[in-house]
């Protein structure tokens, strides 16, 4: 059982979607728990530096000890939010490669099973240009109107002159 490409890029644009959503879950717990971190090693550092403020005169060594535990504190709390940055570029990285993904045009899917542009589809395809025209050339229409079904008859050309050059032997 083969896709044909129409089912194929289907598939493949659902699953890009559900790995950038899959991604984006990550990356959101991950802040959550990087947030979590921060706010521990905070409020560590806040213990150090209010111990430091009153208990006064501390022993050399006792102050250094504090001292050095406030600068692993800090340099933790640097490398959480630098971590916390790059997280949020990498989101809306993200968020626009989702939005990318609803910006392409959907494929349209048929049931069952899609055979070659045959002289039916080319009529088909000539009848609703045809009756497009018709409804750009009605001014009794809406201008905007018109106007979009000028430009679906200026989309739908190159698509009929294609299936006629491969609808014809050579």
């Amino acid at each position: 059982m083969s896709n044909t490409p129409i089912e194929t890029l289907a598939v493949t644009a659902s699953s890009n979607l559900l790995e950038i959503r899959s991604k984006r879950h990550e990356l959101r717990e991950e802040m959550q728990l990087l947030k979590e971190k921060k706010r521990v090693v905070e409020l560590q550092r806040t213990k150090i530096k209010n111990l430091i403020r009153s208990s006064g005169l501390m022993p050399p060594e006792k102050y250094k000890q504090c001292c050095d535990a406030q600068s692993k504190y800090a340099e933790q709390i640097a490398h959480n939010e630098k971590r916390m940055s790059e997280i949020k570029l990498q989101l809306q990285k993200l968020a626009d490669d989702e939005q990318s993904c609803y910006k392409k045009p959907k494929p349209i899917v048929v049931a069952g099973k899609l055979e070659p542009l045959g002289k039916e589809c080319i009529a088909a395809l000539v009848a609703l240009r045809e009756k497009y025209q018709q409804f750009a050339a009605d001014h009794t229409r809406v201008s905007s109107m018109r106007t979009m079904a000028a430009e679906f008859v200026c989309q739908i050309n190159p698509i009929i002159k294609a299936a006629l050059k491969v609808s014809q032997p050579m």
